[in-house]
């Protein structure tokens, strides 16, 4: 009985189907991967916000979530208050403290994602530390005044937060609602 390989054309011809499907499938692969780490931290950037509206709600007091833009291409880091830094007097956390466990949260986005445009509708802290940092910040209301518990003060329609992939140009979309409630979109809301 006599066996039969493979020749050498063959093995070639295989080759070259193999590799002209990766190089077809690679720009697809690139860009679900660019997707994947753009959803990521706007899941986790959204579910950071919720927790920041919950912890208004349930402690009763006035809460805030900082965004960092600047220094554009620095690491982008947000802050949130999960609890007051002095509450009998209102004193808030300054992105100048260190993280406290469940009191004042420090977050990091990863993959170097990028905030995009300042947030609509935030209030801008400027310049308030000695690295040249620039914060925007949205306040959660207790309820106290004409505010209902949870709602975001100082936007009245809806406000977008972006995230930007450097190296590919992509945004991916943070939704904050004047309501409070927090979702992510890839495509610019209307």
């Amino acid at each position: 009985m006599k066996r039969r390989g493979f020749t050498l054309i063959e093995m070639m011809v295989v080759m070259a189907i193999v590799i002209i499907m990766t190089g077809a499938a690679a720009p697809s692969f690139y860009r679900l991967i660019v997707s994947n780490r753009l959803q990521t931290n706007a899941a986790q950037l959204v579910g950071d916000l919720r927790m920041a509206r919950e912890s208004a709600i349930l402690y009763q007091q006035d809460l805030r979530f900082y965004v960092q833009t600047a220094p554009l291409g620095s690491r982008t880091t947000y802050y949130y208050e999960m609890f007051l830094k002095v509450p009998s007097s209102g004193t808030h956390w300054s992105t100048n403290d260190g993280p406290v466990t469940s009191k004042w949260v420090r977050r990091t986005l990863n993959s170097n994602i990028l905030f995009g445009a300042a947030p609509v509708q935030f209030v801008d802290v400027g310049a308030d530390d000695t690295l040249g940092r620039r914060f925007f910040y949205v306040e959660f209301s207790s309820g106290s005044g004409s505010s209902f518990r949870g709602q975001p003060v100082s936007v009245t329609s809806r406000s977008t937060i972006t995230l930007r992939d450097p190296s590919s140009g992509k945004n991916w979309y943070v939704i904050l609602e004047s309501t409070g409630s927090a979702r992510s979109s890839g495509s610019p809301p209307s």
